[in-house]
């Protein structure tokens, strides 16, 4: 569930008294409706909790006034295309988050109250949020498509990143423990032995030397024969850059900095691009979704309305 800033009144209750004037002041205009200093205000203490916007910004600042006509306009596309949400679906959208965090009703109520929520103010959260997916899925989802062309072309330029089928790969290993909570200093100290280390090893042997030597294994680092994509994702990307006796440059991930070192290469079949085109297909359409709906923001959206800026 995700879980919302509790809302603090503090800087509304030292703020001295805003006039008339400056309350109902117009910002802009949105099909010709006004938008005033006090709405965008209070836009802003609803996207407070969620710390969406700084409570420091300026209700007429650029990027809150942006954000409200965004808003607005997504509302407007809501009630013009007759998106609706019924009780029962937020019924079972509750359900779903209920189930998933493993609570009974009554402490997801005591959950979302904590958060300075009523339970009311929270359904209503979320058949708004219901709403604008409907309105996404409608207006960019459906115009979204990748091509088999695409997948092809994408698998093509990222051959490398995919290792074919069956290819089994002797690596050694080696780590150095970096201590916890690593300031950069320390890292760079180990990531320099980790360098100093590298420039010992000319073949199979030196490497298990230095790595007995360095961790007391007896195996001198031997994994035997792997997989890279089964392996940590860092390590295993640096093991299908190598080639035979080649050894990585240091590589710092979870907690230690790493050597890595191909011993052998047993390839296996190159399948054809079948074998990915899921993987690269939700990549790409992910992808494809993300920019559409930047457009759609940001262009579609606002082609449709009249907005008007005040000075």
């Amino acid at each position: 569930m995700k879980r919302l800033l509790p809302f603090t009144l503090a800087t509304l209750l030292v703020a001295p008294p805003a006039s008339a004037d400056s309350v109902g002041k117009i910002l802009a205009t949105i099909d010709g409706a006004p938008v005033t200093t006090w709405e965008v205000k209070q836009f802003m203490v609803e996207r407070s909790r969620g710390a969406e916007i700084p409570p420091d910004v300026r209700p007429d600042s650029p990027q809150v006034l942006d954000a409200f006509i965004t808003e607005k306009l997504i509302q407007k596309e809501i009630s013009d295309q007759g998106i609706v949400v019924t009780d029962a679906d937020v019924d079972r959208y509750v359900e779903g988050i209920r189930v998933q965090n493993k609570l009974t009703l009554e402490r997801l109520k005591a959950a979302v109250e904590a958060q300075g929520m009523t339970w009311d103010g929270y359904r209503a959260q979320v058949r708004e949020e219901m709403q604008k997916a409907q309105l996404i899925n409608k207006e960019i989802r459906g115009k979204v498509n990748v091509t088999p062309e695409e997948i092809r072309r994408y698998y093509e330029a990222h051959k490398s990143e995919f290792a074919p089928q069956g290819t089994q790969v002797h690596v050694r290993h080696l780590a150095l423990p970096l201590p916890r909570a690593a300031s950069d200093d320390e890292v760079d100290a180990s990531v320099a032995k980790a360098k100093a280390l590298r420039d010992q090893i000319d073949d199979v042997d030196d490497f298990a030397k230095v790595a007995k030597d360095e961790t007391g294994d007896e195996e001198g680092g031997d994994l035997g024969y792997l997989d890279p994509n089964s392996m940590q994702e860092d390590l295993g990307d640096a093991v299908k850059k190598l080639e035979p006796g080649e050894v990585s440059e240091p590589i710092v991930s979870g907690g230690a900095v790493h050597l890595v070192m191909v011993e052998e290469i047993k390839e296996g079949s190159d399948e054809p691009v079948d074998q990915y085109s899921e993987e690269i297909k939700q990549k790409l359409y992910n992808e494809a979704i993300e920019s559409r709906y930047e457009r759609w923001l940001k262009e579609d959206l606002r082609l449709r309305h009249y907005v008007d800026i005040r000075p």
